[in-house]
């Protein structure tokens, strides 16, 4: 799925809740191969126009493909009408949680986008060619935690820069 990724603050991972939400209902979406960066080429697609043009958050391209998952359970199988049917279902249940006046699944999503990852400061207001794509599933080989990791040590690696002394500067 693509999205587009906001510069306004406390919007960073909103965009994200929707396909997040479909991967965690869905065994056989990719939250990890999801792009919410906004290339040149693709200023002219539908929802990269109805998302600056109309100012709607959600918009998005969802693609399947032909030849099947590279990933979990379905690596090396070829979709079939069953399993897309299954994702259209799945889609559907996606929706409905989305709209839900019990918030719970979109506050459980939203509390990992901001764990796998945070925020930029309130004085920093983030890119709008932003590359944050990656999530995953609940299952023992959740990419996510991968990805965790990575941000907790970037967030770390940041901290230690922004206290260390920069070159020819004293302590």
């Amino acid at each position: 799925m693509y999205g587009c990724s906001s510069n306004k603050i406390g919007d960073f991972n909103r965009e994200k809740i929707f396909p997040k939400l479909l991967s965690m209902n869905s065994k056989i979406f990719s939250f990890p191969n999801c792009c919410f960066d906004i290339q040149k080429s693709k200023e002219s697609t539908g929802r990269v126009v109805v998302w600056r043009e109309l100012n709607i958050m959600n918009s998005y391209t969802i693609e399947a493909s032909f030849c099947g998952a590279d990933f979990e359970r379905y690596a090396n199988c070829h979709f079939n009408r069953e399993m897309l049917e299954e994702l259209g279902y799945q889609f559907c249940e996606t929706i409905y949680d989305f709209c839900n006046p019990d918030q719970s699944k979109i506050k459980k999503a939203m509390e990992e986008l901001e764990i796998a990852f945070p925020e930029k400061d309130s004085g920093d207001k983030g890119s709008e060619n932003s590359d944050w794509d990656s999530g995953g599933s609940d299952d023992e080989n959740d990419p996510t935690k991968e990805d965790k990791k990575k941000a907790q040590k970037k967030s770390k690696q940041n901290n230690e820069d922004d206290t260390s002394p920069k070159k020819g500067q004293g302590k």
